[in-house]
C-alpha cells in the first residue's frame, strides 16, 4: 500500500538509501514530523461548515495554511484541498478522512465544477478550472490506495446543487460517486459557460465585468482542456490586481486562458484511468464515452439536425497524447520548430522547453518558462516523449529551482520579481499590492511535483541512460534533505507556503502549508515506489 510504506521508507532512511542526503540526521523522525504538520490542518468545526454528506455526516475540514486561512469562510479551498489530500491523507492512511473529503465536495459540483472557495456550500465561487481535475485526480489515487478503494465509487453523494440554477436545499438529491464523477467530465466535454452569481464588488471587489464571464471546453481538436479569458485567472497562479496607483486593479497577473498546461496532465492521467476502469475486462466504471451534440452547419437553426461527436475514454487520451508534444514542446533547434504548431515563433524566448499554456490570449504567455509543466509530466509521465521532457526538466532545474521551492517564472522574463510583498503600495505596477504573487516567488508544492517528475522520466530513461536514473535519485534525496533542515528549524515545525528568493524567508507566506506538506509526502512515497522496483 503506497501510503503506509512511504512512512516506514523515510522511518529507514538513515540506514537505508539515504545516507548522502544533506543534513539527515535523525532521518527516522521524518515521515513522522511530516505527519503531525498535516494534522495540523485537519480539524472540525462549528464555522464553516462543510457541505453535509448523504450519510448525514459533516465532512472535515482541511485548513490550507496556517495562520493566514484558518479563519471564517477562508478555511476551505477545492483546488488546495485536493492537491493536499493524497500527500497529506492517503500517504499516512486516514482513509476514512479522505472518503469524506472527496464525498462533500462532491455534493458541491455546479457548473460540471469544484468550487474554489467552498463557502459552506452556501456562497461558494465556482471560478476555477483546475479544483475539479484536482478533485478526480484525487479519486483515483484514493481509489489505488484505500482498502477496497473502488468502492468510494458507488458511494453515495447529495447534491445540493443537481442544477446550475437550483436554490439551496430545494432540490436536493442522491447519486452514487461515478455519477457525479461523470457529470463533471461531460459537462466540460459538451462546454460550460456561466457568469459567477451575484458578479460585482460583493463577490471581488477588484474583478471588472469581464472576468464572472466563467468557461470551459474540450478542444475537439486536439483533446486539450480549454477556458478562461484575460480578465480572471481560473487556475491556481490566480493574483488579482488591487492597486489603484501602479494601475493594475482587475488586471490578472497570470490568467493562463487557453490550454494550462497542468490541466492537460491532470485530464490525461483521468481518462486514461478511466479507460482501465470502464474496460470489458474491469467494467468498474459505467460510462464508457463522452458525447457532444451541437447543429450542422447548413442547418444552424434546425434543432432537429445534429452532429454528434462521440469519444471513448481510450480515444481521448489517446489524442491528448498526439497532440501534447506537438503544441507544448518548444524544440531546441529552431529548424525543427514547426510553425503549424508553434504559428508565432517570434514569441519564443527559451527552446527546449515545454510552454505553460496553448492559445492564451496574451499569446507571449504561452512560452514563459514556469513550473506548472512538471505537474502534468508527475501525474502522466508518458504523455511527452522521455528524452524531451528530460530536456525540459533539466532546463527548469537550472533556471526554476530554488532552495525549498520552484521560482514561478524564469528570471530572463521582464515581469520576474522574486521578492512578494502584498502591503506594497508602490507605483511600480508588476509589484504593487504583491501583483507578482507567481511571477518569481519560489513556491514548494510545485518543488515536490518537479521531484516527482524528474523520478518518473528518469525511470522511463534508465534502460538507456542508466547514470541519468542514479544521478536522480541522489539530487531527490539530497533536495529532500534540504526539506528536512527547514522543518527542524521552522518554529511550526512545518513547511512554508513559499519563500522569496534564493529561499528567504517571506513575511506574506503562510509558515505552515498544507500541499507543501503533502506534496514533500508524496515525493518521498514515489522514492520508495522506485525504490522497491529498482
Amino acid at each position: 500500500m503506497r501510503g503506509r510504506s512511504a512512512s516506514s521508507y523515510w522511518c529507514r532512511a538513515n540506514s537505508r538509501r539515504c545516507r548522502g542526503w544533506t543534513g539527515c540526521e535523525g532521518a527516522g523522525s521524518r515521515p513522522r514530523r511530516l505527519s503531525l504538520r498535516r494534522s495540523q490542518r485537519l480539524a472540525s468545526f462549528d464555522r464553516p461548515r462543510a457541505p453535509v454528506l448523504a450519510r448525514r455526516r459533516l465532512g472535515d475540514k482541511r485548513l490550507p495554511g496556517l495562520p493566514h486561512f484558518s479563519h471564517g469562510i477562508w478555511r476551505n479551498w477545492g483546488r488546495d484541498t485536493f492537491i493536499a489530500l493524497p500527500g497529506c491523507l492517503l500517504i499516512p492512511g486516514r482513509f476514512d478522512d479522505a472518503r469524506y473529503i472527496i464525498l462533500a465536495f462532491a455534493g458541491t459540483l455546479r457548473h460540471g465544477l469544484i468550487p474554489n472557495l467552498l463557502g459552506e456550500g452556501v456562497c461558494s465561487r465556482y471560478n476555477c478550472r483546475d479544483a475539479v481535475w484536482f478533485w478526480l485526480l484525487a479519486i483515483k489515487e484514493y481509489v489505488q490506495a484505500a482498502p477496497n478503494g473502488l468502492a468510494i465509487l458507488d458511494d453515495k453523494v447529495r447534491r445540493i446543487y443537481p442544477n446550475d440554477d437550483t436554490v439551496l436545499g430545494a432540490e436536493e438529491r442522491e447519486e452514487p460517486l461515478h455519477e457525479t464523477m461523470y457529470e463533471a467530465i461531460q459537462r466540460h466535454f459538451a462546454g460550460i459557460s456561466f457568469r459567477e452569481r451575484d458578479a460585482g464588488s460583493k463577490i471581488d471587489e477588484h474583478m471588472t465585468n469581464e472576468g464572472f464571464n466563467l468557461n470551459a471546453y474540450i478542444d475537439l481538436g486536439t483533446g486539450f482542456v480549454m477556458g478562461g479569458n484575460q480578465w480572471n485567472c481560473g487556475t491556481w497562479m490566480d493574483k488579482m490586481g488591487s492597486s489603484d496607483r501602479a494601475g493594475n486593479r482587475g488586471q490578472p497577473a497570470t490568467p493562463r486562458d487557453g490550454a494550462a498546461v497542468e490541466l492537460q496532465g491532470l485530464c490525461y492521467a483521468v481518462v486514461n484511468w478511466l479507460a482501465e476502469l470502464s474496460s470489458k475486462e474491469s467494467q468498474h466504471f459505467p460510462h464508457t464515452s463522452v458525447v457532444h451534440e451541437f447543429p450542422y452547419e447548413d442547418h444552424p437553426t434546425d434543432e432537429k439536425q445534429k452532429l454528434t461527436i462521440e469519444w471513448t475514454w481510450r480515444e481521448w487520451a489517446d489524442r491528448l497524447k498526439e497532440n501534447f508534444g506537438r503544441f507544448f514542446y518548444v524544440p531546441e533547434n529552431q529548424d525543427e520548430i514547426d510553425e503549424a504548431y508553434h504559428p508565432r515563433p517570434e514569441m519564443i524566448n527559451r527552446r527546449g522547453i515545454v510552454k505553460d499554456s496553448f492559445n492564451s490570449s496574451q499569446l507571449y504567455t504561452d512560452y514563459q518558462l514556469r513550473p506548472n509543466f512538471p505537474i502534468a509530466l508527475a501525474v502522466a509521465p508518458d504523455l511527452l516523449d522521455p528524452e524531451q521532457a528530460w530536456h525540459a526538466l533539466t532546463v527548469a532545474e537550472q533556471t526554476l529551482q530554488g532552495h525549498l521551492g520552484m521560482k514561478t517564472l524564469d528570471p530572463s522574463d521582464f515581469a520576474y520579481n522574486g521578492y512578494y510583498d502584498n502591503s506594497n503600495d508602490g507605483t511600480d505596477k508588476k509589484t504593487a499590492k504583491g501583483w507578482n504573487y507567481h511571477q518569481g516567488p519560489e513556491w514548494l508544492w510545485v518543488s515536490g511535483f518537479f521531484l516527482r517528475a524528474q523520478l518518473a522520466v528518469a525511470w522511463r530513461l534508465r534502460e538507456k541512460h542508466g547514470e541519468v536514473w542514479e544521478e536522480t535519485l541522489t539530487k531527490v534525496k539530497h533536495k529532500l534533505g534540504a526539506f528536512w533542515v527547514h522543518l527542524q528549524k521552522s518554529p511550526w515545525r512545518s513547511l512554508p507556503e513559499l519563500t522569496n528568493s534564493g529561499g528567504a524567508e517571506c513575511g506574506g507566506s503562510c509558515p505552515a502549508q498544507a500541499w507543501s506538506v503533502g506534496c514533500i509526502l508524496e515525493t518521498v512515497a514515489d522514492l520508495d515506489h522506485y525504490g522497491k522496483m529498482s
